[in-house]
């Protein structure tokens, strides 16, 4: 496992469940943990390298947006896994994908829609691959638990409608190299205001902006 100091420990505890939404964010964080904007920016993007961090954007709740969702088991041949898990892992709509220790071995999660766009991907996936045997398990009732893992810090504490416009947030920040502000792939600067605004002008309740962790890899 990569390593990781307290700063780091500090910064995934910020920006876990409550990545600020300011002009200049990685400022904000480092004002909060007492590092510069540089350090702040030259971290995440060494964690989100590392495989810490998976993705930094917006988190929805599917149903109120009117998608649906399903989990879905597949059983792959243990030398097609590495092939399935990219296949699997191309399509916007997947937003877990694990290996488990069972004849269903590869375990994912899909929003899309409508259950038939869902299909059309998982009939798709299985063309390409060759693998058949694919569990759709559509959710008829959500239990929703906050994954959120606080990482032991010793050192120091840290202080704590219409959906088109909401999407693009869900894709993730993109970390550039000397860029300081938030940037979201087909989003131009006013763009993502826009849309920021118009999510907080809705009450829009079920978007939040966090760091979503890579969960097999432990930090803790």
């Amino acid at each position: 496992m990569p390593e990781i100091d307290d700063f780091d420990k500090a910064i995934l505890n910020r920006i876990q469940s409550d990545f600020p939404i300011t002009p200049r964010p990685y400022r904000t964080i480092g004002n909060d943990v007492g590092l510069s904007e540089d350090e702040v920016l030259d971290r995440i993007s060494r964690l989100k390298a590392d495989g810490i961090i998976r993705r930094i954007g917006g988190n929805f709740t599917p149903d109120k947006l009117g998608f649906v969702s399903t989990l879905c088991a597949a059983k792959v041949p243990e030398d097609k896994i590495e092939q399935f898990a990219d296949v699997v892992n191309r399509y916007p709509g997947v937003t877990h994908n694990y290996r488990r220790e069972n004849k269903f071995n590869i375990w994912f999660t899909f929003i899309a829609p409508s259950t038939d766009e869902i299909q059309a991907s998982l009939d798709q996936i299985a063309a390409e691959t060759g693998v058949t045997d694919i569990l759709n398990l559509p959710a008829t009732r959500v239990f929703k638990i906050r994954a959120e893992f606080k990482v032991s810090v010793q050192r120091f504490r840290v202080r704590g409608s219409e959906v088109s416009h909401l999407l693009p947030l869900a894709s993730g920040f993109l970390l550039l190299a000397g860029n300081r502000e938030p940037v979201i792939r087909g989003l131009s600067r006013a763009g993502l205001s826009a849309s920021l605004q118009k999510a907080a002008a809705e009450g829009f309740p079920t978007l939040r902006f966090a760091s979503v962790f890579c969960h097999l890899t432990s930090v803790l």
